[in-house]
């Protein structure tokens, strides 16, 4: 959970290897923050978006104009959250990250470029590495504002607050809809994966993951089933362990998060 390397803020910064994306209006991706914190079941965005407290400095930030918090669908999307609620994630995470993220902000200000006194040496042997995935996303990053810009050229300045943020709601919308059908990047069915796979597990197939769940202290949500009443949503990580699949291959990264 070591800030590695960061960019000024309106570029992507790099946390113990892992590439921060932003959005076309600078926001950064609640689920690359949450891959580059080690991934910990407790800290998973979606128990923090929950919390009374975060709703509330969402409802607040949204009263600026630009929405602090957007969810982008597809395989390449993902939550993406606005520098405030950066770290109020990290602060809900550990006051030593949260630390780092508020050092690495404040040095991006007065220096542009911030680098982790244990990432120095690796940064002169190796800035390559370093400057390749700020290239790539600094790329991917300009083309999303290219097409925002066109996008937006076409829709009259009293209809767009509206119609973006009728997307945004429709998105939420379908990732709550995910959620309860118990088939997404972070947890799915049985059934679900079956499905998606065109793959039968048998009937004792669910032992596996229920073992996973209990050696290492996870309880597993219940989502509703039509035909049981309510069924098991395994975690990502006792599919990927017991059976080596990747949720996030076949069901798409989680806008939610």
């Amino acid at each position: 959970m070591n800030t590695m390397l960061a960019s000024s803020p309106s570029q992507p910064m790099i946390i113990d290897g892992v590439v921060i994306r932003q959005d076309s209006e600078g926001r950064y991706c609640l689920n690359d923050l949450y891959k580059a914190a080690g991934e910990k079941q407790k800290n998973r965005p979606k128990y923090w978006l929950e919390n009374a407290q975060t709703t509330a400095l969402v409802n607040e930030l949204e009263k600026g104009g630009i929405p602090p918090l957007y969810a982008k669908p597809g395989r390449n999307g993902g939550t993406y959250v606005c520098k405030e609620l950066v770290y109020a994630y990290a602060m809900w995470i550990s006051a030593t990250y949260h630390l780092k993220v508020i050092r690495a902000f404040d040095t991006l200000q007065t220096q542009g470029v911030a680098v982790a006194e244990h990432a120095a040496n690796d940064f002169q042997i190796n800035p390559l590495k370093y400057f390749e995935r700020l290239l790539d996303q600094a790329k991917q990053l300009q083309a999303e504002r290219d097409q925002a810009i066109a996008t937006k050229a076409h829709i009259s300045s009293s209809r767009e607050a509206s119609v973006m943020g009728k997307l945004s709601a429709a998105s939420r919308k379908v990732q709550k809809l995910e959620h309860e059908l118990g088939r997404n990047s972070t947890e799915a069915t049985m059934t679900a994966v079956e499905k998606a796979m065109s793959k039968k597990f048998g009937g004792q197939g669910f032992r596996p993951l229920k073992k996973w769940c209990k050696d290492n202290d996870v309880t597993p949500s219940k989502v509703p089933c039509p035909r049981y009443g309510e069924v098991v949503a395994w975690p990502a990580q006792a599919w990927f362990d017991c059976y080596g699949v990747n949720l996030t291959d076949l069901f798409g990264k989680e806008g939610e998060a």
